[in-house]
């Protein structure tokens, strides 16, 4: 027969350890929530990677790098989860490519502008193609615009167009040479890029430069390294493979402190 004292000592001993499981129990769910967070992470970085290694060979395009950062659950002692805040475009040294052709345009510095659907957007690529309208065109059909944002219209009728080393876009008629426009370079505060999609971003424009050398018969390329890409696209995926087991390490602590707590009665 158990004695009254000594079950005055077990109940307590039981709660005591009832409470520590379920302590030790929301210890390892933290760890879930931060594995978690950490594989979403890991996923978006390697995505990221592939991103970049695919547009190698995109004309105009800036590697993307993602943001990282973390914040502390208030509700959750201890748990520190990692996020991307958001993926900016970083632009490093230009590197040039002739191709020789004449409306392939490349600026020494300061981005050109283009405007779709009443929005503006700003590119490195400066492979210029002229629509039915005679309009002055990316290869997405948005308009070039000129150094007072206007989209820049070709005549009716001329031999062959080129751009020049001040940017004019100049158009041969018979004997005579006639400068359309000049293509609009502007400076942006390229800390805040922000990708759009084939070779397109947006960014705070800070002004409208003058006097920049333009190349024709050039493009810029991509600024893509792809040995770091695939390395970080390698380390990303075993974080990833690592959140996972700490993953499926949580659930089975979790599973293993729910079967045990019928037998604590």
């Amino acid at each position: 027969m158990i004695s009254k004292n000594t079950i005055n000592i077990v109940l307590p001993i039981t709660s005591l350890l009832i409470i520590s499981i379920i302590h030790y129990s929301c210890k390892a769910n933290n760890a879930g929530y931060c594995a978690l967070s950490r594989q979403i992470v890991s996923k978006k970085c390697v995505e990221t990677a592939a991103n970049n290694i695919a547009n190698k060979n995109t004309y105009g395009f800036i590697s993307l790098d993602p943001v990282l950062k973390s914040k502390n659950l208030k509700r959750r002692k201890g748990a520190v989860l990692p996020y991307i805040k958001s993926t900016i475009a970083v632009e490093k040294k230009r590197q040039f490519r002739k191709t020789n052709r004449n409306l392939d345009i490349a600026a020494e510095q300061g981005w050109f502008k283009l405007i779709a659907k009443g929005k503006y957007f700003y590119t490195l690529n400066g492979h210029i193609g002229i629509d039915a309208e005679g309009m002055l065109i990316d290869c997405s059909g948005n308009y070039f615009l000129d150094v007072n944002n206007q989209p820049i219209s070709l005549p009716e009728s001329y031999d062959s167009i080129y751009v020049n080393t001040s940017g004019d876009v100049v158009a041969n008629i018979g004997t005579k040479q006639e400068i359309i426009a000049r293509i609009g370079i502007f400076l942006l505060d390229e800390k805040n890029l922000q990708p759009i999609g084939k070779s397109l971003y947006k960014g705070k424009e800070l002004q409208s430069m003058e006097d920049v050398a333009i190349m024709s018969g050039t493009l810029i390329q991509s600024n893509v390294d792809c040995f770091k890409e695939m390395t970080i696209a390698s380390e990303k995926k075993l974080e990833y493979e690592c959140s996972t087991d700490v993953l499926s390490t949580t659930f089975r602590i979790e599973k293993s402190t729910i079967d045990c707590l019928p037998n604590l009665r």
